[in-house]
């Protein structure tokens, strides 16, 4: 009877340590990967755990320590894995979160070129590339460079207003008004109570001196938002 008692006793003493860690997916996973530093999937769901909890946090430098660390995870999973698809996706997550932009886009290359229809790699790689367009038009004035990714980007999501919207102000920036409008527009259909959008499609008219769309579409911008004129 002792012994029966001292078993019970450690199964019991297990059965309450595991329930503190089965608190949620973030302490599970991060904690058995410290025990199971061998299995693909334990490091992928630990690594999808820290990129999943690390933009939530309001530290900078403790978000991007946690997603240094899925980093690590992912890559020691793709080591033991070569051909898991899901492990370079969240690995693009990762890089995306750490405003690495190359090494997210190379990422979710190499979970396409593994599942040609993985939907998720392909709606994050248009987005990476939205993102790194943008990045290189307001951060670096590389409007070549932006256009570049941003077509990119059109070509995987022709349908996302934030693409249309980046790509015509490349355009117009560029001097290529004419370039700029079907953009423009796209952004009215896609959006049509947003102000902002006619305002851009009348200025673009405007630099090709049509008077009479600069004017219908501002006035449809200010029908939208009377306040639209003292926008910068």
């Amino acid at each position: 009877m002792m012994a029966i008692g001292l078993i019970s006793l450690a199964f019991a003493v297990k059965t309450f340590t595991r329930n503190q860690v089965w608190v949620n997916d973030f302490t599970l996973f991060t904690t058995d990967v410290k025990t199971s530093k061998n299995s693909a999937k334990v490091l992928n769901a630990a690594g999808g755990a820290l990129q999943t909890e690390a933009p939530k946090e309001k530290d900078v430098n403790k978000k991007n320590q946690m997603l240094q660390q899925a980093v690590t995870y992912l890559n020691e999973a793709i080591k033991i894995h070569p051909t898991y698809k899901n492990a370079y996706l969240l690995l693009g997550n990762s890089y995306y979160f750490l405003n690495d932009f190359d090494k997210s886009i190379a990422a979710y290359k190499k979970s396409l070129a593994l599942d040609p229809d993985f939907k998720d790699a392909t709606n994050n790689l248009a987005v990476v590339y939205r993102d790194a367009g943008r990045n290189a038009g307001e951060k670096q004035n590389n409007i070549g460079l932006a256009e570049t990714l941003l077509l990119q980007s059109y070509q995987l999501n022709p349908n996302d207003a934030e693409t249309n919207r980046l790509l015509g102000i490349a355009y117009g920036i560029s001097g290529r008004h004419s370039l700029a409008i079907p953009y423009f527009e796209k952004v009215t259909q896609l959006d049509p109570k947003n102000a902002a959008a006619y305002q851009n499609l009348s200025s673009a008219y405007k630099y090709l001196g049509d008077e009479a769309n600069a004017a219908k579409y501002r006035n449809i911008a200010v029908s939208l938002d009377p306040n639209i004129g003292q926008a910068k």
